[in-house]
């Protein structure tokens, strides 16, 4: 039995879809689905609720003493349960997905995976979980796995190896815009790892992964100290804290169309660029400080190339 947890923020349309694509191409049955809702508008609860509820789904409320503006829902239909949970706030990926896990868990106390998936996913050929279930059985050490991710460009996301702080941050950060020019120093901070075989990695993207459960709830899941970013890589060192391996499975293929999940495809403004910016290296020097040990002398020099860096922007964008 295994729980597929999504965080979903205003993309109602999107995740109805991916529920229908999803039991049309799993290879097995014994699952059901967790939706956390990260919207802060009603609009996205009730184009979803009528969604499902057109398409057959009946609908039931359950009692939740988390917040009285809560909503949390039961949709069945034939041998499928859906949970539904919002409070009507953006919790971010990490503390959603937890919240999910934990909805999941209560749901049912003998649950032995979480799958958790951005609802941007698409399934060309049959989706085969039990696969991954037998890698992850076949070793007491594996918690965690990934299929092979590919963009809609067709290039592929995941699995990522571990870049150091100096070629993911500082040396980019100092020789930008100079170094894009320059293929080697351009290729320096990026982590995907297009050579990748089946076996052990560092990490894989969150876009799409399974876990075992047990291997979760022991290193009490993701941090949810990050909004958003990283939080695929905080968790791999957090299982290996307790001994546990990451998995990457190439024989399983999904596409993920990146973006739609956090609504930033099109919108590319100055403005919009840096905060961007800013996030993700406010959640990695997180990582690195928290989780990789670097002392306060490099995080300091990481901080003050972030500043300059962010000038840069400012000035040439």
């Amino acid at each position: 039995m295994f729980s597929v947890i999504i965080t979903e923020y205003n993309t109602a349309e999107r995740t109805f879809k991916y529920l229908c694509d999803f039991i049309d191409k799993c290879s097995v049955r014994d699952y059901n689905f967790v939706i956390v809702d990260n919207s802060v508008n009603h609009d996205n609860y009730e184009q979803l609720n009528r969604r499902l509820i057109d398409d057959g789904y009946s609908v039931e409320s359950i009692h939740h003493n988390t917040s009285k503006d809560a909503v949390f829902l039961k949709y069945s239909k034939l041998d499928i349960d859906v949970f539904y949970y919002t409070d009507f706030t953006n919790n971010g990926f990490a503390k959603a997905n937890n919240i999910g896990a934990g909805i999941a868990k209560k749901q049912n106390a003998d649950i032995n995976y979480y799958l958790f998936s951005n609802s941007d996913i698409m399934f060309n050929d049959r989706l085969n979980i039990s696969e991954m279930i037998d890698v992850l059985e076949s070793n007491d050490t594996y918690a965690l796995i990934g299929p092979k991710v590919v963009g809609i460009d067709g290039k592929p996301q995941s699995p990522c190896k571990y870049i150091n702080i100096f070629k993911r941050h500082i040396i980019p950060y100092l020789l930008w815009p100079l170094n894009i020019l320059i293929p080697p120093l351009r290729r320096m901070s990026y982590d995907a790892d297009y050579d990748a075989r089946s076996g052990e990695v560092y990490r894989i993207i969150g876009a799409f992964m399974l876990i075992k459960a047990r291997s979760f709830d022991k290193v009490c899941g993701f941090d949810p100290n990050t909004f958003l970013y990283c939080e695929e890589s905080i968790l791999s060192e957090r299982l290996a804290s307790i001994g546990c391996k990451v998995f990457y499975d190439p024989n399983v293929v999904i596409i993920h169309e990146q973006g739609v999940s956090t609504n930033e495809t099109i919108n590319t403004d100055k403005v919009n660029i840096i905060n961007k910016k800013e996030r993700l290296f406010n959640s990695e020097i997180y990582y690195y400080k928290n989780y990789r040990n670097y002392n306060n002398i490099v995080i300091t020099l990481d901080k003050v190339c972030f500043m300059f860096y962010r000038l840069k922007l400012r000035i040439l964008l």
